[in-house]
C-alpha cells in the first residue's frame, strides 16, 4: 500500500533556536527564516512549534508527523546537537527511510550518536552563506520531492499493472470455468446421444431383420404359388399345345436376348467416355463432358492438330512446322464459313462432318469453360488441370517461342489436355456486341495470366495468327 504523506519535510530542530526562556519567538532567528523560505519554495512542512503540552503522547505525535513527511531536515546548531529529542527523531527517520538533510547553523561538532547516524549524508554548511545554503536546501528538496514523485507514479504504475494482471487472471480463469462446464454440458449431451443412437441402432436392427425375414417368407410364399399355378395349366393344356408353347417362348426369349445385346452395344457407345474417329488415314479422339448447365457433349482430347487439318483439308496454313503440333495461323472464316453455320463447302467443318457422317461444331465458350476446369470432377486449379502451369501449358517462359506437339503436358481432370497454353482456341460465340470471335486458353506466346481457365480474348475472324488454332465439340 502506498504510503499517504502530508507533508513534504518535518524539521528536526533545538527550540532554543527558535524560542525564548518565556516562548516567544526570537526575532531575526535562522529557523524563522527557513521556514519562511520553504513557504516562499512552495514546500510544505511540519515542525513542533509548541513543544511537549501536559498530558500529550509527545513521542507519538513526534513520530506520526515523521511518518507524514516525505524528507527530514535536521537543523544543527549547538543546542540541537545536545538535545535527546533530536537524536531521537533523526534515528526514527533513518529507521522508516527518510531522506535526511543535516542543516548546520553554525559549525559545533555533532553529537557521538548524531555523528554515527549523518556521517556519510552530504550536509549544508549554512552558517558560512545563509542565503547560498538556503538555496542548497530548497534546491535538495525539490530534487528529492521530483525524484518521489517519479517513485511514486512508478509504483502507481506497477500497481495498476499489477491489478490489471489479477483482473486479467480473473477473467481467463472465470471463463476456464465457463469453457470447461460448456465442455462438460456437451460431452454429457453427446453420452445422452450416444446411448440413444445406440437403442435406435438396435430398434433398426430388429426392424430389419424382421423385414428380411418377412421378405424371405414372402419370397417362398409366391414361388410355391407360381409353381402351382405352372402345374395347374400344365394339367389344363393338352400335350400339343404346350410343346408349341414351349417353343415360342424359347424363341421369344432369344429374340429378347438380342435385342438387349443390340440396345446394350449402343448404349455403350451412345455413353462411352471417349470416342475415337478415323478420318484420312488418321484418327482423333473426343471426350465425354457430363454435366453443367450445357448438359452432356464431346470435346477434343487435344487442339486440332496440323495433321488433322491436312487429312480434311488438302492444305496446312501453319506458321510452325509438326504434324502432331496444334494447326495455326488458321482463321474464324476457314473452321465455320462465312456465314458461321458450318454449311460453306470450302469450310474445315463441312469437309469434316462429309467425311465423318457427324454434326461437329466449335465448342461455345461455356461449353469451352467448363470442360477446362475438369466439369463436375473439377478441383478447382488455377490453370486446366493444375496450379502449377509448368506442369499442363506451354507458354512464353517455357515454350522456346513456338508451338509444341499435342499431349506432352499432364491432362485436366477430365484426360484433355493443352486447354492451358500452345495456342488460343476459337470459340462459337461472338465476343460481347462485335464482330470479333471469343479465343480461350492462351498460347506459347502469352505470360501465365493469360492462361489461367479464366482468362478471356478475342481475335478477328478473318485474322490468321500464329497463336491462333481451335478444338472440336460433338453434341451428345
Amino acid at each position: 500500500m502506498a504510503t499517504e504523506y502530508k507533508y513534504d519535510v518535518f524539521i528536526s530542530y533545538s527550540r532554543k533556536d527558535y524560542v525564548d526562556e518565556h516562548k516567544n519567538v526570537i526575532p531575526g532567528n535562522e529557523v524563522s527564516k527557513i521556514k519562511e523560505a520553504l513557504t516562499e519554495a512552495g514546500i510544505t512542512y511540519w515542525m513542533d512549534e509548541k513543544g511537549i503540552v501536559s498530558g500529550e503522547d509527545y513521542a507519538a505525535k513526534i513520530l506520526k508527523y515523521i511518518k507524514a513527511c516525505k524528507i527530514f531536515v535536521y537543523i544543527s546548531s549547538v543546542a540541537a546537537n545536545q538535545s535527546e529529542w533530536t537524536r531521537k527523531e533523526i534515528a526514527c527517520a533513518l529507521m522508516y527511510k527518510k531522506e535526511v538533510i543535516p542543516l548546520l547553523l553554525d559549525d559545533s561538532p555533532f553529537h557521538d550518536a548524531v555523528m554515527l547516524r549523518i556521517v556519510d549524508l552530504d550536509r549544508i554548511d549554512y552558517y558560512l552563506n545563509p542565503q547560498v545554503g538556503i538555496g542548497k536546501l530548497i534546491n535538495s528538496i525539490k530534487t528529492f520531492l521530483e525524484i518521489v514523485k517519479e517513485d511514486e507514479a512508478q509504483k502507481a504504475a506497477d500497481a495498476k499493472r499489477k491489478q490489471e494482471e489479477l483482473e486479467r487472471q480473473r477473467q481467463k480463469q472465470e471463463e476456464e470455468k465457463k469453457r470447461q462446464e460448456k465442455i462438460a454440458k456437451i460431452e454429457k449431451e453427446i453420452a445422452a446421444l450416444e446411448t440413444l443412437k445406440t437403442e435406435r441402432e438396435k430398434a433398426v436392427l430388429l426392424k430389419e431383420q424382421e423385414l428380411k425375414s418377412a421378405q424371405v417368407d414372402l419370397k417362398a410364399c409366391e414361388d410355391k404359388i407360381q409353381k402351382l399355378q405352372n402345374k395347374l395349366q400344365e394339367l389344363h393344356e393338352p400335350p400339343i399345345s404346350k410343346q408349341k408353347k414351349l417353343e415360342e417362348e424359347r424363341k421369344a426369349a432369344e429374340e429378347e436376348r438380342l435385342a438387349e445385346k443390340e440396345r446394350k452395344r449402343r448404349d455403350d457407345e451412345e455413353h462411352a467416355k471417349e470416342k475415337v474417329f478415323p478420318v484420312g488415314g488418321i484418327s482423333f479422339k473426343m471426350i465425354r463432358v457430363e454435366g453443367g448447365d450445357m448438359g452432356t457433349f464431346y470435346i477434343g482430347e487435344t487442339q486440332v492438330t496440323q495433321a488433322l487439318w491436312q487429312a480434311v483439308m488438302g492444305d496446312n496454313p501453319s506458321f510452325f512446322n509438326g504434324q502432331d503440333c496444334p494447326v495455326d495461323c488458321v482463321k474464324w472464316y476457314d473452321i465455320c464459313g462465312e456465314d458461321g453455320t458450318g454449311t460453306d463447302p470450302n469450310c474445315f467443318l463441312f469437309k469434316l462432318n462429309q467425311k465423318t457422317r457427324k454434326q461437329f461444331r466449335l465448342p461455345k465458350e461455356s461449353e469451352w469453360e467448363y470442360a477446362a476446369r475438369g466439369g463436375n470432377i473439377s478441383k478447382g486449379y488455377t490453370y486446366a488441370g493444375s496450379d502449377n502451369i509448368d506442369e499442363v501449358a506451354w507458354y512464353s517462359e517455357n515454350s522456346k517461342r513456338s508451338t509444341h506437339p499435342v499431349n506432352e503436358k499432364f491432362p485436366n481432370e477430365l484426360g484433355i489436355y493443352d486447354m492451358s497454353g500452345n495456342v488460343w482456341e476459337w470459340c462459337e460465340d461472338f465476343y460481347k456486341s462485335s464482330t470479333n470471335h471469343v479465343l480461350r486458353g492462351g498460347s506459347w506466346n502469352d505470360s501465365a495470366r493469360f492462361c489461367c481457365v479464366s482468362s478471356r480474348n478475342y481475335g478477328s475472324p478473318d485474322d490468321p495468327d500464329n497463336s491462333f488454332g481451335f478444338r472440336l465439340v460433338l453434341p451428345q
